[in-house]
């Protein structure tokens, strides 16, 4: 995960080599199964209802990159899921796209 993260600084700060430039990325472990982004609706389904009212693993990795300088690191949060029931599941599937993008990035600073 760490060397996702560096690969997209490296990515903008080769166009951009006075910047400072943060690349991050996240994974979701849950026992043995690493979950990546859904596939589609109902493979966003079956994970929400998988993670309904249980602790999972968020991996967090975070590339720092200046002239002169890299820092790369991750960090483990343990999340707990409040039971989701079928109805708040499928309501957090419909929203738009928007209100989703808007919702992860605050989701990602908690």
């Amino acid at each position: 995960i760490e060397q996702i993260a560096l690969s997209k600084a490296q990515n903008v700060f080769l166009r951009n080599p006075e910047a400072i430039v943060l690349g991050c990325d996240t994974v979701v472990c849950y026992g043995k199964e690493v979950l990546g982004k859904p596939k589609d609706k109902d493979d966003a389904y079956r994970m929400l209802k998988m993670l309904s009212g249980k602790t999972h693993r968020v991996i967090s990795a975070v590339a720092l990159l200046q002239k002169g300088h890299c820092d790369v690191f991750h960090d483990v949060s343990e999340v707990t899921f409040y039971d989701l029931d079928d109805d708040l599941i499928s309501y957090y599937l419909s929203l738009d796209e928007q209100v989703l993008m808007e919702y992860r990035e605050k989701e990602n600073c908690l």
